[in-house]
Order: structure tokens, then sequence, then C-alpha cells
């Protein structure tokens, strides 16, 4: 702090009369330079000299702390602990075991003894039996027969083995055979009448409809000079070999046919080919594509040489 008095600079002008004469009678301070520093220096001494104050006193003791029950609940008693929970559970199992094996030891001697008290006084009347009489004979041998079961469980079996009469082989496919005339044929209600009736049912060339249990696009005869001569099968046909070769077939199956087997391009595909399988006087050809049968037939050597229907 400075000893020397500031005064506020006075306004420019004439001074105010009133102010100026109240600073003249203002007494002057009764401290003369240097008295803050003075001030200051005996008030450090006086505090150096005084005793310093007392500590404050202690605080009062608060009250106790809580009991332990209280900081951690126990189970009361609607609950119970873990302990006790597993023990209840173990206790139900052992009862359980204990009350099954009594249950199955029972169950065990009652079968024991139904079986042995129960007499076999008639066979199982789930099978039918019928008795086989045996030719008389002067033989020593007995002559009782013992009852023979004569059905059997029924085939669970899902084969999807097709028909007799979708099975086509050197003689014909089902009641049709080769040789037959346009009227055998028509009598076995397997093709419909014969449709090259113009000309004459003992000339000429023609065919008929599949009919019966066989669809059109199954296979399609050929008559020739009144008699039955060829049947074309393609696809989608249900008819196969007795081998079970049909259209889809691949190549390397027709090994499993017997006969003589001979080779031959296509007369109008290059990349067709057929194959001739004969037996004697008929036999099978087959056309062949990317290694598998497109089409086929069987008929009579004569009927298989034919390039387009009748020609």
């Amino acid at each position: 702090m400075s000893d020397t008095p500031t005064n506020p600079p006075e306004p420019e002008g004439e001074p105010d009369p009133t102010v100026t004469a109240a600073l003249r009678s203002m007494a002057s301070p009764p401290h003369g330079y240097g008295f803050w520093a003075t001030l200051d220096a005996r008030l450090t001494a006086e505090r150096a000299a005084a005793p310093p104050p007392p500590f404050p006193p202690p605080a009062p003791p608060g009250p106790p702390d809580p009991p332990l029950a209280e900081v951690v609940p126990l189970p009361g008693p609607g609950r119970r602990g873990p302990a006790r929970w597993l023990l209840a559970v173990a206790a139900a199992l052992i009862l359980l075991v204990g009350i099954a094996a009594v249950v199955r030891a029972s169950g065990s001697e009652v079968e024991v003894d139904t079986a042995a008290t129960t007499p076999l006084t008639e066979p199982p009347t789930s099978l039918a039996t019928t008795t086989v009489p045996l030719p008389t004979s002067t033989s020593a041998a007995a002559t009782t027969v013992a009852p023979v079961p004569t059905t059997s469980a029924p085939s669970t079996s899902t084969s999807t083995t097709r028909p007799a009469g979708f099975t086509v082989s050197p003689s014909g496919v089902g009641p049709l055979r080769l040789g037959m005339t346009t009227s055998q044929a028509t009598a076995t209600g397997a093709v419909g009448p014969y449709e090259n009736s113009e000309i004459g049912e003992d000339r000429g060339c023609g065919g008929a409809m599949p009919r019966g249990a066989y669809r059109p696009d199954d296979f399609a005869p050929l008559f020739v000079d009144g008699k039955l001569v060829r049947l074309y099968i393609g696809k989608p046909s249900r008819l196969r070999t007795p081998q079970g070769i049909g259209v889809g077939s691949a190549v390397a199956r027709l090994s499993t046919i017997p006969g003589t087997r001979s080779e031959n391009p296509h007369p109008y595909q290059d990349d067709l080919r057929n194959i001739d399988i004969l037996s004697g006087d008929v036999g099978y050809q087959f056309t062949i594509g990317k290694g598998v049968v497109t089409e086929w037939s069987v008929g009579t050597r004569d009927g298989l040489s034919l390039v387009e229907g009748c020609a």
C-alpha cells in the first residue's frame, strides 16, 4: 500500500467553491509516511508472540452400528435357503426312484404269474389255419399233421415294379403278339380298329390306337399286309424290356440283352445311330443319342428294316 495520498483530478474549468472549502477544512491524517508498513510489522510480531489457538474439541460419539442381522437379512419363515431347497429335491428324487423300483419289481412278478397260470387251450386267432390231408399210405409214419398257417402279415413293401402288361419282349406286349392279324389285335382290347381299312385289313400298311390299360403315347403298332410287324416306343412311354431298358437308359445296358448285335448310322440324323439286337427273326432296334436310348421298337426282322413307316 502506498503512503502517498492520491486525489482525483479536478475537472477542467473553475473549481467548485464548496468542494474547495470542504477540502481545506479537513484535518490531516494522524499518521505520516511509513505508517502502514509499521502497522504491518507490529501486527506480525503480535501474531508470532501469541500462543496458537487450541484444536477444536473432538466430535461427540454417534449412534452405534446396527447389528449384522439388519444389514444382511436372513431367510425368514416363508423362505428357504439354497441348501434346504437342494436337500428337498434330492429327497424327492430318491423317493421317486424307490417307487419306480417297487412298481417294476411287482409288475414283473405279475407277468410271470400270469404266464404260468394261463392255459394255452387254443392257438392265436390272428392266423387262419388249414389242415392239409395226406394221401392214404401203409407207411408206419404218423398220419397226424399239425395245422399249417396259410396267412401271413401284410407286406409293407412299396415296390414300383411295372405290371407284366408293360414289359415288351420280342414276342410283343401284353396280349398283343407279333404276327397277329388286325382282327385278332383288335379283339384283345389293347388297340382300336385298324386305321387303314379303306385298303382292306389284309392288305396295305396302317396302324391302330392303343386302348384299355395303354395310353396313346405308350406305343404305336404297325400292320403290314394285315399283320402286326412292329411296335414303335418313344418318350414318355411306360414300356420297358424285361431287363428294364427304355427311353433314357444308358447304351451300356444294352449288353444285357441276348442276341446278335449290329450297329448302323441313323438314316436322317448324323448324331444318332441305330443298334439292332436280333434273336432269330424277331428282336429290338434302339436309337442312341448322347449315350442314351432316345426311342426304340420291337418287331420282326422285316418290320425293323423299314426306315419310315411302311417304306
